[in-house]
């Protein structure tokens, strides 16, 4: 007797204690929004779909939350050093694109397993020296997530990423940057693909240092198809349809 009036004393409090009722929305709980400034999620540890030689692919790093900005010409140099030194028959960067937080790359890879390997030459090479160089450390976490991948099957999605990664200083708001002017801080300047840039206007955007030359693409789709199907790039272009981490 006595324990049943007990359980129903702490049945009354437990529904009292919740004013009255069981369950509902409360106050505070749940996702919280993320704010408009905050990064993006990390991307998903999911197993890398197979890679098509016949494919190029645009890669972006992004580098851990509190380093300096990529955006000069020391970190600028390093990573060009770095490419060149990882490129291997069956793989090789062609061109890139560097933000203040992140690095876009256009690679050609001869499979799943060449593209997986290049890539982590280039963030195990490029983390080691921008720690030396830059930071002035012997160790210390550069990169803040896994590699974003994605292939590109078709000319015009060669041709938008292409202008994706030219004009991405300007839709990050980087100083002096435009659609209208060549960003130093990308292979730009190398670039071939550019529709009516004078002589003259181009050694203008390139000045006293000596460009940065991407290597011959070996895929139809990047060194033939995207031009030859939608026509060269004109300055002033705006990315269309192309997708990416930032």
């Amino acid at each position: 007797m006595g324990g049943a009036a007990r359980r129903s004393g702490q049945l009354e409090l437990a529904v009292t204690g919740a004013k009255g009722r069981r369950g509902g929305r409360r106050k505070g709980a749940g996702r919280k929004p993320r704010p408009e400034n905050a990064r993006r999620g990390l991307v998903k540890h999911r197993t890398r779909p197979e890679h098509h030689h016949r494919h190029p692919v645009h890669v972006t790093l992004r580098v851990a939350r509190g380093l300096p900005s990529l955006r000069n010409q020391t970190v600028q140099e390093l990573l060009e050093g770095t490419i060149d030194r990882a490129k291997e028959d069956g793989w090789q960067v062609v061109h890139y694109s560097i933000q203040g937080d992140h690095v876009h790359l256009m690679i050609e890879a001869q499979d799943k397993r060449a593209l997986s390997s290049g890539v982590r030459r280039v963030v195990i090479a490029f983390a080691r020296r921008f720690n030396r160089d830059v930071l002035g450390r012997t160790k210390g976490k550069v990169w803040g997530d896994r590699y974003h991948r994605r292939d590109l099957a078709t000319p015009r999605e060669v041709r938008n990423v292409l202008v994706y990664l030219f004009t991405n200083a300007v839709k990050h708001g980087e100083r002096g940057a435009s659609r209208f002017v060549l960003d130093r801080r990308s292979s730009a300047l190398g670039f071939d693909g550019w529709a009516g840039i004078p002589a003259k206007m181009m050694q203008a955007f390139i000045g006293t240092r000596e460009p940065w030359r991407p290597p011959e693409a070996r895929t139809w789709l990047l060194r033939v198809g995207w031009k030859k199907i939608h026509g060269p790039i004109v300055l002033g272009d705006a990315a269309k349809g192309a997708r990416g981490l930032d």
